[in-house]
C-alpha cells in the first residue's frame, strides 16, 4: 500500500473539480485556429490544468460563445479538459492548455443560479 501511494504522490495528477467555476479574462485568439485565450484568476494547477511554458496561467478553448469574443471581457465559467488535444495549430504560436467551455456567465459565480445572461453549453 505505502508503495501505491508514493507511486501516486509523484504520478498521479490533479482532476479538474467538476462544476468548479472560475473567473478569466479574454485575451485573444488562441493557437488553435477559431479557438480564444482566457487568462485565468489563479494558477492553472489550482483547477488541475497543467502549466504551459510560454504562458502563465491561460488556457484556450474552441466554444467561447460570441458574446464573449472581445478581448477584455471577464467572464465567469465551468469546464471540462478534452480527451485528447484536438485541431491544428498555428506553427509560430505555443498551445496553451485547452478545456471545453459548460457554462458561461457574465456574472459572478455559481452559474446555477440563472443571474444575468448564462449560456450553457452542449
Amino acid at each position: 500500500m505505502l508503495t501505491a501511494l508514493a507511486v501516486c504522490v509523484w504520478g498521479c495528477q490533479k482532476e479538474p473539480k467538476a462544476g468548479r467555476c472560475v473567473k478569466g479574462t479574454v485575451i485573444g485568439q488562441g493557437c488553435l485556429t477559431g479557438s480564444y485565450a482566457i487568462l485565468l484568476e489563479g494558477k492553472n494547477t489550482d483547477y488541475g490544468i497543467a502549466e504551459n511554458v510560454t504562458y502563465d496561467n491561460v488556457v484556450e478553448t474552441l466554444n467561447l460563445p460570441n458574446d464573449f469574443r472581445v478581448n477584455g471581457t471577464q467572464l465567469y465559467f465551468t469546464f471540462t479538459r478534452p480527451k485528447e488535444e484536438i485541431g491544428k495549430y498555428l506553427t509560430y504560436c505555443s498551445p496553451a492548455p485547452q478545456i471545453i467551455l459548460e457554462n458561461v456567465s457574465e456574472v459572478a459565480c455559481p452559474l446555477t443560479h440563472n443571474i444575468g445572461t448564462t449560456h450553457t453549453l452542449d
